[in-house]
């Protein structure tokens, strides 16, 4: 299990389903993947989501989509990434995890126990170059 380390105020429209597409500079081998949603500076995850398909941009599409990456940027000179979301999950209460010192787009989330609720898990964290 991974999570994508994702700053505010984004981080809670993605889980929330408000933010259906994330902008990268980089493609993602995540295809199909469920992943957590670790807000930034805060060491926890606040929901998941599943990584549909991921594809390039051409500005006009960057244009089109934008009530659906909400990036309130102008389109850059450089490629840009659509990581297609779905299925996404709040957690009722954020959930804390240990955050490696240097992860600054992916944590690798380890061996986990789950506990009482049954959003709350404690993972073991280890860095991930996904």
């Amino acid at each position: 299990m991974t999570a994508l380390i994702v700053k505010e105020p984004w981080a809670t429209m993605i889980v929330t389903g408000k933010k259906t597409i994330e902008l990268r500079t980089r493609r993602t081998t995540k295809i199909g993947e469920e992943i957590y949603i670790a807000k930034a500076g805060t060491k926890t995850l606040i929901g998941k989501v599943t990584i549909q398909k991921c594809s390039s941009l051409t500005k006009d599409e960057y244009h089109l989509l934008k009530d659906k990456h909400k990036a309130a940027g102008i389109y850059a000179n450089r490629q840009i990434y659509g990581w297609f979301l779905s299925n996404p999950v709040q957690f009722q209460q954020p959930i804390p995890y240990r955050h490696p010192q240097g992860a600054q787009m992916w944590v690798k989330l380890g061996h986990h126990i789950l506990c009482n609720s049954k959003d709350t898990i404690t993972p073991n964290i280890a860095p991930t170059n996904s």
